[in-house]
């Protein structure tokens, strides 16, 4: 009778230890299963800052590409303003020549042009002989 009561007992104990392991069961693949959906996520998360960060160095990129374009207009506009400068200079040098040339109104035919070249050469003439006068005359009153 006692062994009876015994597996009995031994009966009862196996069921409610079967029964405990069950939910065991139940209650680890549960947590599997949300450990695998975290893992996703954090999966999911770490793609999208390698994708933010490969952004960034891109952005990181263009902005040196506009710095560089940006020193390269820099310079260009240095090269202008030398150039300009040296325009300026030019043209006001013209303009001494063109003001010690008399002002033509008119285009040249090449008959005035031969006439202008003769005025022109009888003002150097002129302008020669008069130096040359100057110098005999400072001899003179050297002498």
């Amino acid at each position: 009778g006692m062994q009876l009561a015994f597996n009995k007992k031994e009966e009862l104990w196996n069921a409610l230890l079967g029964k405990k392991n069950e939910q065991l069961m139940i209650s680890m693949k549960r947590e599997q299963t949300a450990t695998s959906k975290l893992r996703d996520k954090v999966n999911e998360v770490n793609q999208r800052l390698r994708d933010t960060n490969d952004h960034i160095t891109g952005l990181n990129e263009v902005n040196q590409r506009l710095r560089d374009t940006n020193d390269h207009i820099t310079g260009l506009d240095k090269q202008l303003a030398e150039s300009h400068e040296a325009m300026e200079a030019y043209e006001q040098a013209l303009g001494y020549k063109l003001h010690a040339i008399k002002p033509l109104e008119k285009p040249l035919n090449n008959d005035d042009f031969l006439k202008d070249r003769k005025h022109i050469s009888q003002a150097d003439r002129e302008a020669n002989t008069y130096d040359a006068q100057q110098m005999i005359r400072m001899q003179d009153e050297a002498n």
